[in-house]
């Protein structure tokens, strides 16, 4: 629910571009490929919809690499 809220608000405010951070993986440590997934999914499905629209969706992942691939390869898997 909160990646579809942060999404649609994004959209809602006229953002084009969106700049997402890897939310709830770090002192909260939630599972990182949960959380990519949930996001990658909810995206997609969101993006189909036509819900929202998006140039350019990137995630601010510095200085974790496996953190980082683990965000590209959930969003490679549920986007192809």
């Amino acid at each position: 629910l909160k990646a579809e809220v942060i999404l649609r608000a994004a959209a809602r405010n006229g953002n084009r571009c969106l700049v997402l951070g890897a939310l709830g993986c770090g002192a909260y440590r939630n599972p990182v490929r949960a959380v990519a997934r949930i996001f990658a999914e909810t995206l997609s499905a969101l993006l189909a919809s036509g819900a929202v629209s998006f140039d350019v969706v990137v995630y601010a992942v510095l200085n974790n690499p496996p953190v980082a691939e683990a965000f590209f390869e959930e969003h490679a898997a549920v986007n192809g």
